[in-house]
């Protein structure tokens, strides 16, 4: 596609995991985050790609989606890793209440997709 500016998934940092429909982070996932931002640090010149899954196209899917990827968006942000780092990415799959982080390498200098306005 137009926005193919990077390798193959380089490094999956984690997986957080969200309770039914909640958008809300739970202790683990907070951890889980914790650990991921400790190693996006000392990878700095990488991006950020988080991953949510819905079971098919559908409105509220993708809302609930995007919801948990502004929370994320925002935790990352709270903790030092800068919004030009981070992309997101909607994937079809069966586990719908996980979301995949993972650490990617720019091949381009082209400005990459990264998501604008969080607070939406």
């Amino acid at each position: 596609g137009q926005n193919e500016i990077y390798h193959n998934d380089d490094l999956k940092l984690g997986t957080v995991l969200f309770d039914g429909a909640s958008s809300k982070l739970t202790k683990e996932a907070k951890r889980a985050l914790d650990t991921c931002v400790w190693k996006m640090q000392s990878k700095p010149l990488k991006h950020v790609k988080i991953v949510t899954f819905n079971k098919e196209h559908c409105n509220k899917c993708s809302k609930r989606s995007w919801k948990r990827t502004k929370t994320i968006l925002k935790y990352l942000s709270k903790n030092g890793i800068f919004e030009n780092r981070l992309l997101s990415e909607n994937r079809l799959g069966n586990i719908r209440d996980k979301v995949e982080i993972y650490l990617i390498t720019p091949i381009t200098d082209r400005p990459h997709p990264s998501v604008k306005n969080i607070d939406e």
